[in-house]
């Protein structure tokens, strides 16, 4: 019976003394998935094979209470169709998403990323400048449900596919709207009141041409008074698919936050 006790005793002073080297330790995972190596021919297909180095790679921690995550990045670079040097960061640091789809989503945001930085250097020069920065800012949002979109979209590797997935060499401008994945957001700051009035009537047209395909945008205008920055006008304009909404409630976050309820609503509908 003695005997017993003592191991007892024994076994609650061993679990005592793990918890409180625990409580001073704290606890750490570590991601070691190599993405540089299991992506390699997406890598070759997206990129161009012989057209991408490895410019950055570095050992990164995040900690959450006592808890310690250890991941890599890794930062490529590449030469484009069009001439333009571009790069591609990913980590894998996934958390509880899968290697395929956390790496697809590095993919996405590299694609929107080229289709901001496009639509920004073709529209933005058409409407001048206020002070010293342009009249126009130019963003590619993602829609309020985006992890849930990119599951899908990721199911079965489509974007990946060292076969014939997403091509960031020769990629299509178009792509991140294509499907509804995001949507353009284009703000607008003016005291030229010839060109606010392009940007109301024009500037989605123009988008459009451009990118050649319907999509969806929120388009923030201001007017301002000349060198007091006091608004005169501004203007919230919408299109959903292509077609400009009649009424658009509310002014600047509000009508936004408009915007994207109606796009969840429409793109991702609660099931009954």
């Amino acid at each position: 019976m003695g005997a017993i006790k003592t191991i007892g005793k024994t076994a609650l002073c061993l679990s005592v003394a793990i918890a409180v080297l625990f409580s001073l330790v704290g606890c750490s995972k570590t991601y070691r998935a190599d993405y540089l190596k299991k992506y390699s021919e997406y890598l070759d297909y997206a990129l161009g094979k012989n057209n991408w180095i490895l410019v950055d790679s570095s050992q990164e921690k995040v900690e959450f209470a006592d808890f310690i995550y250890y991941y890599t990045w890794w930062s490529v670079e590449y030469v484009d169709s069009q001439g333009d040097r571009r790069s591609l960061d990913f980590n894998n640091y996934t958390g509880a998403t899968p290697d395929d789809i956390h790496f697809s989503n590095a993919v996405i945001r590299a694609a929107a990323e080229i289709s901001r930085d496009r639509i920004e250097a073709e529209i933005t020069p058409l409407y001048g400048t206020i002070g010293t920065k342009p009249s126009l800012v130019v963003t590619v949002s993602s829609y309020p449900l985006f992890s849930e979109q990119n599951t899908d979209l990721s199911n079965g590797n489509p974007v990946i596919s060292p076969k014939d997935g997403l091509s960031l060499y020769d990629y299509n401008t178009a792509w991140v709207f294509e499907g509804h994945r995001f949507y353009l957001e284009v703000t607008g700051s003016f005291e030229d009141e010839e060109l606010y009035a392009r940007a109301i009537s024009t500037l989605y047209s123009e988008v459009k041409d451009f990118v050649k395909t319907d999509l969806d945008v929120f388009i923030d205008l201001t007017l301002l008074k000349k060198g007091t920055g006091m608004v005169i006008d501004s203007r919230q304009i919408a299109y959903l698919n292509g077609k400009m909404l009649s009424i658009l409630p509310g002014e600047g976050q509000k009508a936004k936050f408009w915007f994207e309820e109606l796009l969840r609503g429409m793109y991702f509908p609660k099931e009954n």
